[in-house]
Order: structure tokens, then C-alpha cells, then sequence
């Protein structure tokens, strides 16, 4: 960890090829995302804008393993949550993704180990009772691992102000927004919120989804020393 005062050496080395891709791929999101919502060809869009940022951490962070976990854990909720976006699997699977970033940011291996025994604890209680009430085990978990993930996050970036530490806080803070507009789309669902909303909410979701998702792929501390 370095010093607070002192901002990391490491410098970033910009792939411009990968950006251009994220780009035409959030771009198209953006404005078939407004005309076609419901469309495979948005899915697919979305799709492959997580997908890229697996092979992203797979090539350019080959050393860490949390930060590959939590992709690939992420892009397999996706995939669950692409076909019903409702789903209690999802749900666990992006539970496993916020754990393996929490694995990553957390410095204190005691408190960490301990969140984990805990989290495990819930999950498997989520597991074992009926899914339409284990869901909310699994949101306990998703959520109270998130919100530490982006504590974690403001920490190491007063720390150390690195490229690293900045995509890190900014890609929490999208998508705990991204979850803000989720959670509206689950109240228009039952009823909570008019049903206007869902739309708007699923779209704006993934507004600020896909872009916390590109930032977070290009977090990971092994880079700082």
C-alpha cells in the first residue's frame, strides 16, 4: 500500500483498442436500448460489453485471480439474469462476484475472513429455504458487501491516488446507482412504483452498469505497489 500523500508510480498505459470497442458497444446500447429494449440484439450488446471486460482483466491482470473471479461471476449472473431478470440464481452468482471484490480491496485479512463466514453463513440459509424468500438473503449479502466494497474504495483512494484506486471508487458509485434503478424496476414489478417506471429503470440501469463494469476491470490493486 503506499503512502497516503504519495500517489502510486505505476502509470496506465491507455489500450485504445479496447476503449473503442467498450465505446461502439455502450453507444449502440445507448440508442437500440432506447428504440429496441426488448430486443436480442440489446442483450447481446450488453452481453458483450461484459464479456469483453473478462477478457480484458484475463489478459491485461493475469496475476489476479480475485478480480478474474469476480468477472467471470459477473458475467455469469448476467448471462442467468438475461434470461429471467428475476431470478434467485442471478442474484447468488453476482453475491460471489461483490465477495471477490471485497476479497481484492480488503486489506485487514481478519475482518475479511470473518464478513465471508458470515456471508456464507446467509447464503447457505438462502439456499436451503424457498427461493421467492431466499432472494432477500442473497440481497442481504449483495448489499452489505457493496456498500463495504465502496467504503473499501474511498479508502484506498484517499490513501493512494492512483488511476487504479479512482476507477475503483468510480466504478462502485455507478453501480450502486445502477442498483438504485434495479431496485425501482423490482418495485414497479410488485407494485411499489407505477409501471412506467420498470422501463425506464431497466434502461437507466444499465446506463450507468456497463460503464462501472469497464472501470472496475481496470482496478486491480496488483498494479500498485
Amino acid at each position: 500500500m503506499t503512502d497516503k500523500t504519495t500517489p502510486s508510480t505505476h502509470k496506465f498505459r491507455a489500450h485504445p483498442a479496447w476503449i473503442t470497442l467498450w465505446s461502439v458497444l455502450y453507444l449502440s446500447f445507448l440508442v437500440l436500448g432506447l428504440i429496441f429494449p426488448d430486443s436480442l440484439i440489446v442483450s447481446i450488446i450488453k452481453l458483450a460489453g461484459i464479456f469483453l471486460c473478462v477478457l480484458f482483466v484475463l489478459i491485461q491482470f493475469k496475476g489476479d485471480r480475485l478480480i478474474q473471479l469476480a468477472f467471470l461471476c459477473t458475467l455469469a449472473a448476467d448471462l442467468v439474469l438475461a434470461a429471467d431478470n428475476t431470478a434467485a440464481t442471478g442474484v447468488l452468482v453476482f453475491c460471489g462476484a461483490q465477495l471477490a471484490h471485497f476479497m481484492r480491496l480488503n486489506r485487514n485479512g481478519v475482518a475479511a475472513r470473518i464478513w465471508l463466514v458470515i456471508a456464507l453463513i446467509i447464503l447457505v440459509v438462502g439456499a436451503l429455504i424457498p427461493p421467492e424468500i431466499g432472494i432477500f438473503f442473497y440481497a442481504t449479502v449483495y448489499a452489505g458487501t457493496l456498500l463495504s466494497n465502496l467504503i473499501l474504495a474511498i479508502d484506498w483512494y484517499r490513501r493512494d491516488r492512483s488511476f487504479y484506486s479512482l476507477t475503483a471508487l468510480l466504478g462502485f458509485i455507478l453501480f450502486i446507482a445502477c442498483d438504485l434503478n434495479v431496485a425501482a424496476s423490482y418495485g414497479a414489478v410488485i407494485s411499489v412504483f407505477p409501471a412506467a417506471v420498470q422501463g425506464f429503470a431497466n434502461y437507466a440501469s444499465w446506463v450507468f452498469y456497463f460503464p462501472s463494469q469497464i472501470l472496475l476491470a481496470h482496478s486491480s490493486r496488483s498494479m500498485v505497489k
